[in-house]
């Protein structure tokens, strides 16, 4: 559990305004509130908004009255999302500061799951699974 709050911890530290483009806009941009994210089978309440506009996935983490925001490059989209009933499979290639990341996103008849997995097999705690709460699409 150290090791989740340490990873967050140096996110919210690194965090820094990246401009880039995506090479396929196929998800119109959209926000995602979560309260829990669990990683290698350990659950933390971390209040958590993704919001996605443009070329850009801002991460904003409230946990014990502290507020990170973490600014991700987004360099490549893949899959396709029908956000008129929010199904579909995509995954957002997104980059910080030299570290590459991947969130899948997928909407069926049991509701939004979202997992980001880090590739950067050094420094990587696993995935990261959300529990998402609610999506709007900006």
């Amino acid at each position: 559990m150290k090791t989740l709050y340490t990873f967050l911890f140096s996110l919210f530290l690194t965090a820094t305004s990246i401009s880039s483009f995506a090479q396929n806009n196929s998800i119109q941009d959209f926000t995602i509130e979560s309260d829990e994210i669990t990683v290698q089978n350990n659950t933390a309440n971390i209040l958590s908004t993704i919001t996605k506009n443009g070329s850009t996935l801002t991460w904003t983490q409230n946990q014990n009255g502290n507020t990170l925001v973490s600014n991700f490059s987004i360099t490549n989209i893949t899959g396709q999302w029908d956000s008129t009933i929010s199904a579909g499979n995509i995954v957002l290639s997104i980059s910080l500061e030299g570290s590459s990341e991947m969130i899948t996103l997928t909407g069926d008849d049991n509701g939004i799951s979202m997992v980001m997995s880090s590739t950067d097999t050094i420094n990587s705690l696993g995935e990261l699974s959300f529990n998402i709460n609610n999506i709007t699409y900006l």
